[in-house]
């Protein structure tokens, strides 16, 4: 599938976690179980807002997670929560939004350092299944540029013609690496003030605004 040309994007690529996924409460949970049995700093209602604040390194730093402990955690958090998938809920206006842009006839995809199972077996459940091609799953924390870099070769595109509609400050940084353009939406991991900081092309604070921006002409 190939966007009509007048648009100002080719693909637009939605992060999982955050972002097309009401994660956080699980998320937390899950992080809080490893933090106790592990020895690190909880998030609590006292430091929620300041964490948002923080790109993903500085939160880290602050909870004393050490770096080394971080692929094993991941491991660990991961199957955790899958098994807590019936406590996650999707942001049912981001979808209706992907379904818009693909009805207008431009192509949709997910990219997540989540596990494939999860995002899989989450968008059966809730029957968003046939929206999003393709789902690029797994790998490092901060693995995304790598995977990126891969799917633009793939697809011949150009950086600028592709949008990534995601949650997190390390979003922003990887999509700049690439040089692919950044919506940056605020119910996610950062608020509004971090994810400013790092100057993405837009900061979407309403679901429904996402196809205005991405349906441009050009």
């Amino acid at each position: 599938m190939t966007a009509d040309p007048s648009f100002r994007y080719q693909y637009v690529l939605f992060d999982f976690d955050g972002t097309l996924a009401n994660s956080t409460a699980v998320s937390i949970e899950v992080y809080n179980e490893l933090a106790s049995e592990n020895g690190f700093l909880p998030i609590t209602d006292a430091n929620y807002d300041h964490l948002r604040s923080l790109a993903i390194r500085e939160m880290i730093r602050e909870l004393r997670v050490p770096v080394f402990k971080i692929p094993e955690l991941l491991v660990a958090g991961r199957k955790r929560t899958f098994q807590k998938i019936d406590s996650v809920q999707p942001f049912g206006e981001v979808f209706d939004a992907a379904r818009k842009l693909k009805q207008m006839g431009v192509p949709v995809g997910i990219f997540s350092t989540n596990s494939l199972e999860m995002i899989e077996a989450f968008l059966k459940k809730h029957g968003y299944d046939q929206i999003f091609s393709p789902i690029v799953a797994g790998g490092g924390f901060l693995g995304k540029r790598r995977k990126l870099l891969k799917f633009l070769r793939k697809s011949g595109l150009s950086p600028d013609q592709v949008v990534y509609v995601g949650d997190e400050v390390r979003d922003i940084e990887s999509v700049h690496g690439v040089g692919m353009h950044m919506a940056a939406v605020t119910w996610g991991v950062n608020n509004s003030k971090a994810l400013m900081m790092n100057n993405p092309e837009y900061l979407i604070e309403n679901p429904g605004d996402i196809p205005a921006a991405i349906l441009q002409t050009t």
